[in-house]
């Protein structure tokens, strides 16, 4: 993986790498008997992609349930 500027440029081979961790982490919190958003889903597909910062997707999730008292890192 190189970052050119602000885009990260990946391998095919590590896209496919982080594609299937998203996946992977999905079907966790199903067999958990959870729900992962569709926005949180395409949150987490973009952070794969190098398109937005892992960060980005948890000030997401956290903007998102700003009524709940949620413990921050």
């Amino acid at each position: 993986m190189v970052a050119t500027g602000t885009a990260v440029v990946m391998t095919e081979r590590e896209l496919e790498r982080n594609m299937r961790a998203v996946e992977h982490g999905i079907a966790q919190q199903r067999l958990s008997g959870l729900t992962v958003s569709d926005a949180t889903i395409e949150d987490m597909r973009r952070a794969a992609r190098g398109e937005i910062s892992n960060d980005q997707v948890l000030a997401n999730i956290y903007a998102k349930f700003s009524n709940v008292a949620t413990p921050r890192p």
